[in-house]
């Protein structure tokens, strides 16, 4: 009676969410498998930790400029929140992160 042991083809069985099959990779020799965003980002951990980090910066900035009234480090925030999801190399999302960064110093008076 139990048909289920028999390979009998089920809809409700395999009617799983592709996203669970996906998760399911086997690790490879070279490590676990490497998961990459629709825009082709690189999700590894130093990418996660600097957006992580730029958009609390940003977070902060912005945070500021509406207690202070500042146009500089609101838009500066917004721009540090936003662009770690366009950029996909390290070295790039650092040199512009610092620059944004650095905006709200540079032009104090707006």
């Amino acid at each position: 009676m139990a048909d289920h042991n028999r390979g009998i083809y089920s809809p409700i069985a395999d009617s799983r969410p592709a996203a669970l099959d996906i998760a399911r990779r086997r690790w490879s020799i070279d490590g676990p498998p490497r998961l990459v965003a629709v825009a082709g980002m690189d999700l590894d951990s130093t990418n996660l930790l600097l957006s992580l980090l730029f958009g609390s910066i940003g977070m902060g900035m912005v945070m500021y400029s509406r207690k202070a009234g500042k146009l500089a480090p609101a838009a500066a925030g917004v721009m540090l929140m936003v662009f770690p999801y366009f950029i996909g190399s390290v070295a790039l999302m650092v040199v512009i992160g610092l620059m944004l960064t650095a905006v709200p110093f540079i032009f104090r008076d707006f």
